[in-house]
């Protein structure tokens, strides 16, 4: 006669379908997804992003902002906080002087070899949380910074993206080996929605979209932009855990519509399939 205890085969198999779960949540609070930490692993299997989990969906702000006053007249609630220095519209100087600070806002020109000249940072990220591109101009992504003239790096504020994290930065990819971009590396690190993190700080543990999404905690960085202010150019600069600044390439990688972060776009493509090195511009407006 069979026994009716469960075999180990049974009790294998049953124990990696728990591990591979991951819980839905409820609402748009990052708080209750107690994210996993997989930062600093070895590269799983050259994957750009993971594969076989269960996906949490996000809510996107509103893809033309309005102010609380226009949303209270709609019986909306107010806009949710956003992380910024100063709420104030200040207008535009050719030369600030020092101390003084500028409030811009616009869109993110993309350009790179193949890639189509109406091309903009998409407000609608994949299903990883991970911003991508697009050529509708009504879905390019609208960003505001403050610039004080003080030569540090700025956090990109975004207005019409993923709602629950409105600062753009980067967020170490699920593939890195760790979080420091290193030529002759493939690590990478996602474009993304992040919570603040400070000047030329080292990459650290928070929430961000991709972590939200997938339910894996990656360490990011938000405030790692500069903005030309003659050119528009906009350069990331990401910072490694012994404090250096590698110099940081942004790479759009086709498969995924996911733009990365990376200091050898060579090594990367090696690894996680081609794709160009794009630049930003900001175009204000």
């Amino acid at each position: 006669m069979r026994s009716s205890a469960p075999s180990k085969f049974s009790l294998f198999f049953a124990t990696a379908a728990a591990m591979l779960a991951v819980p839905t949540l409820v609402g748009a609070n990052p708080a209750v997804s107690h994210p996993t930490t997989t930062s600093n692993l070895v590269a799983r299997t050259g994957s750009l992003n993971p594969v076989g989990i269960l996906l949490n969906t996000f809510h996107l702000s509103n893809p033309v902002p309005q102010t609380n006053a226009q949303r209270m007249a709609r019986g909306l609630p107010p806009n949710r906080p956003r992380f910024q220095h100063s709420a104030r519209r200040i207008a535009p100087r050719a030369s600030p002087a020092p101390g003084a600070c500028n409030t811009l806002t616009g869109t993110l020109h993309v350009a790179g070899t193949g890639i189509d000249p109406n091309t903009f940072v998409s407000r609608v990220p994949n299903q990883y949380g991970e911003y991508g591109v697009t050529t509708d101009t009504g879905d390019a992504l609208r960003v505001q910074f403050t610039t004080c003239n003080t030569g540090l790096p700025l956090d990109l504020v975004t207005l019409n993206g993923i709602a629950d994290f409105t600062l753009l930065g980067g967020i170490t990819g699920y593939g890195s080996s760790s979080s420091d971009l290193t030529t002759g590396s493939d690590n990478y690190a996602y474009l993304g929605g992040t919570t603040q993190t400070a000047p030329h700080a080292h990459p650290s543990a928070g929430d961000s979209s991709y972590s939200f999404a997938t339910g894996m905690a990656e360490n990011e960085e938000s405030a790692i932009w500069q903005v030309d202010a003659a050119s528009g150019a906009v350069i990331a600069r990401w910072i490694n855990s012994d404090g250096g600044a590698p110099t940081t390439y942004l790479v759009y990688n086709t498969a995924n519509n996911v733009i990365v972060l990376t200091a050898d776009p060579g090594a990367f493509a090696a690894n996680f399939g081609p794709g160009p090195t794009v630049t930003l511009t900001f175009v204000e407006g």
